[in-house]
């Protein structure tokens, strides 16, 4: 969090500011320019009040406070990505309904049944059992009464568009259930899909079938706000979004996932943006989350594999028991915590912040080039460091790691490394393979050694105890 000093034009005689006299000089400290802002009320010295400041990208909330002392207001700035809402995309407007769904109670028995009879606006108000697929309306409102409250049971069958001719789909509130078979995803392809506090109950499926897919380039991706993936013990289960045509690609905020069995994989390929992931039941697949596009504020309660795919970025990811893999392909890997191990694959990629007690630690597969990775805390004292022949161009800074480092590519670089018990492990060493060539250690520190079986390689100032 920061603070943001926000200039303003007032009478210095004046003990309270109006607060849309503010000036337009405003610092956000993060290079966003063309900021403006919404204010509804005065403030007073030392007094709270609010001021929303935003562009076309980003909102700023948090509170202001004018001091009279100094004739400053100054704003406690705490960014967040705008999230999308139902208008952004083009979803159907929930402001009233033209019929209640529900078994005994409602007007019509079946979500089914009110669409045959033409009803768009629906809002339901207990469970139903739908007894085939449902081809949704532009424009269709469905809303529940809470999110596990009502329950829509597809049993096998699922929801269509009309072959995309159809769009503009607001779905909120409820519990779907299905249990298909066949294979088919139970929302495909569907343009302007807005999808807010659901519970997908997907565990009794006897196939992969997803909850919701997308990959068309031309339409609007989902937009899919604090629901619940409750899923089955197969590969293809949760969601699988790609496509999204330009600044329209999939958000998912806030998503609850349950895994369902060793083989259950949650997400597949994703691009877009995901905000938000709690993790819990049995989630070992190795590629229970692929992600291609931004993932970050993970939190991992079982066992739970990553697969950082393309241009992928994975930030803020923390895991309870130490069981987090971390396939690495992607561009960014910012903020993991108590991970079991990391193998890098990919090229031309960032990676900081990485820490954890479990044993493994760093793996820099052949396949892997240029590299810079900083600031890794490894306690475990089988938490390891190893470069692997072909693992080229790599550049190490910042590094404390309980086990060993072991250097077998080419043209690595590394800075301020501690190995060893000076960093609570045992007796371990830094040793530069006999293949490695143009190796360079910079103020690096090891207990037992520092074992340079190379020709060609350069340290300086490192020490040994």
């Amino acid at each position: 969090m920061s603070f943001v000093k926000v200039g303003f034009t007032a009478n210095t005689e004046a003990t309270a500011v109006d607060m849309n006299q503010l000036e337009t000089n405003v610092d956000a400290n993060d290079g966003t320019s063309a900021i403006s802002w919404t204010v509804n009320n005065d403030a007073t010295a030392g007094e709270d009040t609010t001021i929303v400041l935003e562009n076309d990208e980003a909102t700023y909330g948090g509170a202001i406070k004018y001091q009279d002392s100094d004739k400053t207001l100054y704003f406690t700035n705490n960014y967040k990505a705008a999230v999308p809402t139902w208008e952004a995309i083009g979803a159907a407007d929930p402001s009233e309904f033209e019929c209640t769904v529900g078994v005994t109670v409602g007007d019509y028995a079946t979500l089914g049944l009110a669409i045959a009879a033409g009803k768009v606006r629906i809002l339901v108000i207990a469970d139903t059992t739908e007894t085939g697929d449902i081809t949704l309306p532009s424009d269709c409102l469905i809303v529940g009464i809470g999110k596990e409250a009502v329950n829509i049971d597809m049993v096998g069958y699922v929801f269509l568009d009309n072959g995309g001719a159809n769009e503009g789909f607001h779905v909120e509130e409820l519990k779907i259930t299905t249990s298909s078979g066949s294979g088919e995803d139970l929302f495909s392809d569907m343009n302007k899909l807005y999808i807010k506090r659901v519970y997908f109950d997907n565990n009794a499926t006897a196939n992969s079938c997803y909850c919701v897919t997308h990959s068309t380039a031309t339409d609007d991706a989902p937009v899919i706000l604090d629901c619940t993936l409750d899923l089955p013990n197969y590969t293809g289960s949760g969601l699988y979004l790609l496509g999204g045509k330009q600044g329209k690609v999939s958000y998912v905020q806030d998503l609850k996932i349950i895994g369902g069995g060793s083989s259950c994989r949650a997400i597949g390929n994703s691009v877009g943006v995901i905000d938000g992931i709690t993790i819990t039941g049995t989630s070992s697949h190795s590629e229970f989350l692929r992600i291609k596009g931004i993932v970050r504020n993970v939190f991992c309660y079982s066992s739970t594999g990553i697969y950082v795919d393309g241009d992928g970025i994975l930030e803020n990811c923390y895991a309870t028991n130490n069981t987090l893999t971390i396939k690495m392909y992607g561009k960014e890997l910012h903020n993991i915590q108590d991970f079991y191990s990391i193998t890098f694959y990919g090229d031309d990629f960032n990676a900081s912040n990485l820490f954890s007690s479990n044993q493994i630690g760093l793996v820099f597969n052949s396949a892997s080039q240029q590299g810079n990775i900083s600031n890794v805390v490894l306690n475990h004292a089988s938490g390891d460091i190893v470069v692997a022949s072909g693992a080229n161009m790599h550049n190490f800074n910042n590094i404390q790691i309980a086990g060993a480092f072991s250097i077998v590519g080419n043209d690595i670089t590394v800075s301020n490394a501690r190995v060893g018990a000076i960093s609570g492990g045992g007796s371990e060493t830094i040793t530069i393979n006999v293949a490695a060539t143009r190796t360079i250690l910079v103020g690096c520190r090891a207990d037992a050694d520092i074992v340079d079986n190379s020709a060609d390689a350069q340290i300086v100032a490192c020490v040994t105890y």
